[in-house]
């Protein structure tokens, strides 16, 4: 790949470009040799990994107008996949949904080598949406490794996650870019797995078999059996009760899960109505 100091030593110029195609007097035009050099910018920010830079970039320029007429497609698809590879890096997961979506859709039927790139980036947003992808567009476009990932997400399963993030065998088929997306995807394992928990829990204390003495609520649920939900799974490696309270925490400072934890009564108390949220920024 290239070099730090090559790419830093070609974005200055690659800037006054930029600023020379554009029409002067007018801030919102710009010239398709613009969109050109922005997309090489926006990969070059992402060769030094400088994705925070690469969003202020592209927050000045967020009411630029594009003359798509004018604009060669291989220019519009990398500023598309640079694009949504930023707004993946930078968490914003709608947006990276469809950006990426559209440099998807614009491309060749014959550009396999351009659709699996943009293809990886986008099963881990899609991912994160807690959206799982289609095992037959992995396997076509060479992604079956990603496959145990998508069925980890898909059923809450911290085990078969573990075996698949901790396999050197998968993980150096993954580009450098979606290796820590990737492995942020625990956050939404436990996020199914405790609903599938909660779900449990709540149809047991309302099953009418719990001894009313025992004063079992459905949205009051013991941080103990979460972490049980967790142990019955038997992952590789081992998750102590501590850590049960610092992912709960996450995932409710996250907007995953509502509600909030009584800690020395080690309760997650959760509102009664959707506490999990499906949706992300």
């Amino acid at each position: 790949g290239m070099s730090v100091e090559r790419a830093e030593s070609m974005i200055t110029p690659l800037r006054k470009c930029m600023a020379q195609a554009a029409r002067p007097g007018d801030r919102n035009y710009t010239h398709a040799t613009t969109v050109v050099v922005l997309a090489n910018i926006l990969d070059l920010f992402s060769t030094l990994g400088a994705y925070g830079q690469s969003g202020m970039f592209l927050k000045q320029r967020e009411n630029m107008y594009i003359d798509r007429m004018n604009l060669p497609k291989g220019a519009e698809i990398s500023f598309l996949f640079n694009r949504g590879r930023n707004d993946m890096m930078m968490e914003y997961f709608s947006d990276a949904n469809k950006n990426l979506t559209e440099a998807f859709k614009q491309c060749r039927k014959d550009a396999v080598g351009m659709k699996r790139r943009i293809l990886e980036c986008l099963v881990i947003v899609r991912l994160r949406l807690d959206c799982s992808p289609p095992e037959g567009l992995l396997e076509e476009y060479g992604l079956r490794h990603l496959i145990p990932l998508a069925t980890a997400v898909r059923l809450g399963n911290v085990t078969l996650w573990q075996m698949t993030m901790r396999d050197p065998a998968v993980v150096s088929l993954m580009r450098p870019e979606i290796l820590l997306p990737a492995e942020m995807t625990i956050t939404n394992v436990y996020k199914r797995l405790f609903f599938l928990a909660h779900r449990r829990w709540e149809k047991w204390a309302t099953s009418g078999k719990v001894d009313p003495a025992a004063d079992i609520k459905p949205n009051f649920i013991p941080l103990s059996y979460l972490h049980s939900a967790v142990k019955w799974q038997q992952p590789i490696e081992a998750v102590d009760p501590d850590e049960i309270l610092s992912i709960v925490c996450a995932l409710i400072d996250a907007n995953f899960m509502k509600g909030y934890v009584a800690v020395e009564a080690g309760i997650v108390i959760m509102p009664r109505n959707n506490p999990f949220s499906w949706t992300q920024k």
